[in-house]
């Protein structure tokens, strides 16, 4: 179940000095370097700032939390994403601290009756890399290390407002940051995103509803029905 406050991530979460040691595009860089903004200090935001560092250019990256650190609970890397922290230098540690399912099983809750089974274990034969399960907060940690050394952090550093045209930012404090491009990263109640569509375009209530709950595995271990989960990622 999501919650408000940064959570800490597993201490074999740590990919400090990878993209250091690693070069993408064949360690080409960009012949005019940007100075590029990237508002938003999430996966999509570290990201960004891991791929322009490692083209050469300049980043700076604002958030307006006051310190760094993943909410939520468990998120999905599918082939496409963990091909990708493949190629950056992190398999291995993504691996350490991430879960493989073996399958997706659907029950009637009724009767327990099951629905639908559909296996996950073949994925990486199927399209050349790894499913995972994993916290949130593990990803975002390899993820921060990856684009750390490439970017310059400004926390408490509310966007609330950009012009295109300069391009600038300005932030709560009244500064206003220029640079060569800017990158939006500010989630799904995206200020950015208003600026380029020119309006809002908020998300619609369907009605539905999902609960999601981490169940620490000492606690599967020890109840004799749930202990097969443990091991098998299901």
């Amino acid at each position: 179940m999501a919650t408000h406050e940064p959570v800490a991530a597993h201490h074999a979460a740590n990919a400090e000095g990878i993209s250091q040691r690693t070069r993408l595009y064949d360690g080409r860089k960009a012949t005019h370097r940007l100075h590029v903004l990237i508002v938003g200090c999430g996966m999509g935001g570290l990201a960004a700032a891991h791929c322009l560092g490692q083209a050469g250019h300049k980043v700076t990256l604002f958030e307006s939390a006051a310190a760094i650190g993943e909410v939520g609970a468990g998120i999905q890397v599918t082939p496409n994403v963990s091909r990708l922290l493949r190629r950056w230098g992190v398999g291995d540690n993504l691996e350490a601290v991430a879960v493989r399912p073996e399958a997706i099983v659907l029950r009637r809750y009724e009767t327990g009756e099951r629905v639908a089974y559909t296996r996950w274990s073949d994925m990486e034969d199927q399209y050349g890399s790894p499913y995972y399960h994993i916290h949130r907060a593990d990803l975002h940690k390899l993820l921060f290390d990856l684009a750390a050394p490439f970017m310059t952090l400004r926390l408490k550093s509310t966007v609330v407002s950009v012009d295109p045209e300069a391009p600038s930012v300005t932030l709560a404090s009244g500064e206003v940051v220029h640079g060569d491009l800017i990158v939006g990263a500010d989630g799904v109640k995206s200020m950015i995103q208003r600026v380029v569509l020119g309006h809002t375009n908020p998300a619609e209530p369907t009605g539905d509803a999902v609960y999601r709950a981490i169940i620490p595995t000492e606690y599967l271990l020890n109840d004799p029905e749930l202990k097969p989960a443990a091991y098998h990622g299901l």
